[in-house]
């Protein structure tokens, strides 16, 4: 059997865009592509890598195509790879489940996509290699499909490809379960598999089991380097397996620890330096951050106090650090959850203050009471600013993901209104200026 090599991937969504950015930042051009430009990178490494073929385990599309243009990129890509030999073997996922895609092109001749009725074999010419799954046939597959896999080929190297949330993963819907076992079981060398956007080699004894991950971030739950694996087989065992990155755009949490900070050009200090560090590790690439505060210090008070300052502040260091590092930064949010050292609270008053923080406290308090109030707050959203006004007037109204942000908008109201409250004859301005 002679030497083989393929790339693994999965979960492009291509044209799906990047979430939790200002519609300004959308509109620039790498935020828009990226998950196109990640998949150009892809069919690079294919080419570079002399693969003999790629495996994409669901999920290439986002759901049905706003035009035909997604469907247009995606074949003009397979024609690369087509020009080099190289062969595609891919199944659908749910969020391109066979019911979900009313649009159709016409694939080249190098591309194949395993049938949604039932499991399907290809096998690979010029090695023996045999290639087993299904595609769903709708968006919720609930079902084990694994189940149904044919038994591995005798004298082949079999690899089952199946879009799958296993035995559960966090984050993810528990689409086509199943256990390590049910894959074993199957006899075959490797399972690439799909569905959960981190990667993970869940088994490597008895066959291989990978999630090789998506291959571009798309929002702050989906940080670090993104890519695909890269699989190297001999006389019919696999040999090597290799993390390859081809993302264009890397998230990440900037996580800032303010304990013990004592004025406000620390407290940026403490910032620019977590923002370095995690510089290093984007490997050159343009980053997105969510900059979270935490710790105890007396700053605490005026930094909650005056959220629009400490913002200008970190995106102002962050545009500075970009600068230093030739690169490029956006900031996704700001979430400070900094306290003032219990002991600093003796000299307020508590009789005054502590009914009114005890409210703010109260567990019971949160986004369900909001409909409550919903006129008046409907008055004080029309006063933001775009694009502030659609994003939290979305969240009100329960449309959209962004209705998902409600228990953090008021955990971050809570925080502000606390600074406020325990505010002594300090200037607002954590800054201190006049």
């Amino acid at each position: 059997m002679p030497l083989i090599r393929f790339l693994h991937a999965a979960d492009v969504h291509l044209d799906s865009p990047l979430r939790g950015l200002s519609s300004l930042e959308v509109a620039d051009g790498e935020i828009r592509h990226a998950c196109r430009k990640a998949f150009e990178n892809l069919i690079q490494l294919a080419i570079d890598e002399k693969v003999g073929f790629v495996v994409l385990a669901g999920d290439l599309y986002d759901g049905d195509w706003k035009d035909y243009n997604t469907g247009i990129f995606f074949t003009k890509q397979m024609a690369r790879l087509g020009k080099h030999g190289i062969r595609v073997y891919s199944v659908r996922g749910n969020h391109d489940a066979a019911n979900k895609m009313t649009k159709t092109l016409s694939l080249p001749d190098n591309t194949y996509i395993f049938d949604s009725k039932a499991p399907q074999t290809f096998i690979h010419e010029d090695s023996q290699v045999a290639l087993h799954g299904q595609s769903y046939d709708t968006e919720k597959v609930t079902t084990n499909l694994a189940s149904n896999y044919p038994p591995g080929l005798q004298g082949h190297l079999n690899i089952g490809v199946l879009h799958t949330s296993l035995d559960g993963r966090e984050g993810h819907a528990p689409y086509a379960p199943c256990t390590v076992g049910d894959l074993h079981a199957k006899g075959y060398q490797y399972w690439a598999l799909g569905h959960v956007h981190t990667r993970e080699v869940v088994a490597s004894s008895q066959g291989h089991v990978v999630f090789s991950g998506c291959l571009q971030g798309r929002n702050v739950r989906e940080t670090g380097a993104k890519g695909a694996t890269l699989v190297t087989a001999r006389d019919g065992r696999i040999e090597s397996l290799e993390e390859k990155h081809v993302d264009v755009i890397r998230w990440f949490i900037c996580q800032v620890d303010l304990t013990g900070a004592q004025d406000h050009p620390e407290v940026i200090k403490r910032v620019r330096n977590q923002m370095l560090k995690l510089h290093k590790l984007s490997q050159g690439r343009p980053m997105v951050m969510r900059v979270e505060l935490s710790g105890q210090t007396l700053l605490a008070r005026t930094l909650a106090s005056s959220p629009k300052t400490l913002e200008a502040d970190i995106r102002n260091t962050a545009a500075e650090v970009a600068g230093l590092t030739e690169g490029k930064i956006w900031i996704e949010k700001i979430k400070n959850t900094s306290k003032v050292p219990p002991a600093s609270k003796g000299a307020v008053d508590q009789a005054s203050l502590g009914f009114i923080l005890d409210k703010i406290r109260d567990p019971e308090f949160g986004g369900h009471q909001i409909p409550l109030f919903h006129e008046k707050i409907n008055e004080l959203v029309s006063k933001l600013p775009h694009p502030l006004h659609d994003k939290y007037k979305k969240a009100l109204s329960g449309e959209g993901r962004e209705a998902d942000e409600l228990s953090s908008l008021v955990k971050e109201g809570m925080h502000m209104l606390e600074g406020r409250l325990w505010g002594d004859d300090q200037d607002p301005d954590p800054r201190g200026t006049p």
